[in-house]
């Protein structure tokens, strides 16, 4: 299966939404910190990035709020294809 991964902006100009062509999570997850996200691979692994805030997983989805002092223009293709390749991989959302 080939993974297609497009964003989307929301209100909040801090968070960015990565739609995923499959379903990621029946229902939704929230990840506010680094350390609520022990429990996720896939979160996890995003928190790595040092410019990653939050993180939130639902359906088809994850919203991904940035550090203040991090651009859009500067990450979003990074984290696409991020998402896309994790996504790939089949990282689970939770253990």
């Amino acid at each position: 299966m080939t993974i297609n991964v497009y964003t989307e902006q929301t209100p909040n100009p801090a968070t960015m939404k990565f739609m995923v062509n499959k379903l990621l999570i029946n229902g939704s997850e929230d990840f506010a910190t680094k350390e609520s996200a022990e429990v996720s691979p896939f979160a996890k692994e995003l928190f790595k990035f040092n410019f990653v805030n939050g993180v939130f997983f639902a359906s088809n989805f994850v919203t991904i709020t940035k550090t203040e002092d991090a651009e859009w223009a500067d990450i979003e293709a990074i984290l696409k294809e991020f998402v896309k390749k994790i996504t790939f991989s089949k990282h689970q959302i939770c253990i």
